[in-house]
């Protein structure tokens, strides 16, 4: 299947922000999940409306990062990570929230 970009910008900035705040669901969509859409598995994807959704990675506290995507014959074009507000964000500013939660983790 062929891949496309809804705002190929976005995208990658969200790309950004994901790698910043969670490594794990990065690698989660890098190198499992966008390649399964290459190939045509949707084994993971939940069918919300007319786009399907893909969580990524370990849910964290109360949040879940999600790949939005459309499939369109043999086109899939990823539209956005959810949630957009917390990737957007310059990752210097919710840092210190992130290395507060990988510090508890550690202790576990």
């Amino acid at each position: 299947m062929l891949i496309n970009y809804a705002n190929n910008r976005e995208f990658w900035e969200l790309e950004r922000g994901l790698k910043s705040y969670d490594m794990l669901a990065y690698k989660d969509m890098a190198f499992t999940h966008i390649p399964n859409l290459r190939m045509g598995k949707l084994d993971d994807a939940v069918r919300n409306g007319d786009v399907y959704e893909i969580p990524l990675g370990q849910k964290l506290i109360d949040l879940q990062y999600k790949l939005v995507f459309k499939l369109e014959e043999n086109t899939v074009t990823l539209l956005s990570i959810e949630p957009k507000e917390k990737l957007l964000r310059k990752p210097k500013d919710n840092m210190f929230k992130v290395n507060l939660l990988d510090m508890l983790n550690k202790d576990r």
